[in-house]
């Protein structure tokens, strides 16, 4: 099992070491990835006199993590939920060929959403990364209430 692990930025220090050693602006996801190689990110916030900083870091990075919050309350309960329903819908010989089909084709779409996903982030940046991808998460909630909610034919 990995580590549960809190990340707490020092972002002025940050910002200031990579502007004078490395001459560019940090990237809070690069941050976040170098985070994960010790374990999942739980918690992550980043501290620093936020009227001095660039307004690229300012208001929309807070509205995107709040998005992206909102999101992953959404795909919290997913995998759960769904095979749920997954194993409701089918008899007890079907399922294990079924969640493995399911199984396969979430590897495959995998690698095909990060290659997606890089170039809308590239185009997005970083904050606008993260609204997106709240935003299209949350579009998953209609869809989650129509198909818990839509009346079941009787067979």
């Amino acid at each position: 099992m990995s580590d549960e692990i809190a990340l707490f930025i020092d972002f002025e220090n940050i910002r200031y070491s990579l502007i004078n050693v490395q001459h560019r602006e940090p990237d809070p996801q690069e941050l976040i990835g170098v985070a994960r190689q010790f374990g999942t990110v739980m918690v992550a916030r980043a501290y620093a006199d936020w009227q001095r900083q660039p307004d690229f870091f300012k208001g929309s990075l807070t509205a995107a993590m709040i998005v992206f919050a909102l999101g992953g309350l959404v795909w919290a309960p997913f995998t759960p939920v769904a095979y749920s329903f997954l194993q409701s819908g089918l008899a007890p010989d079907e399922q294990q060929q079924v969640v493995t089909l399911w199984t396969t084709g979430a590897m495959v779409a995998a690698p095909l959403g990060l290659l997606i996903g890089g170039p809308l982030i590239e185009l997005a940046g970083t904050s606008g990364g993260l609204v997106l991808s709240g935003w299209l998460t949350l579009l998953l909630v209609p869809i989650a209430a129509f198909a818990v909610l839509r009346p079941t034919c009787p067979a």
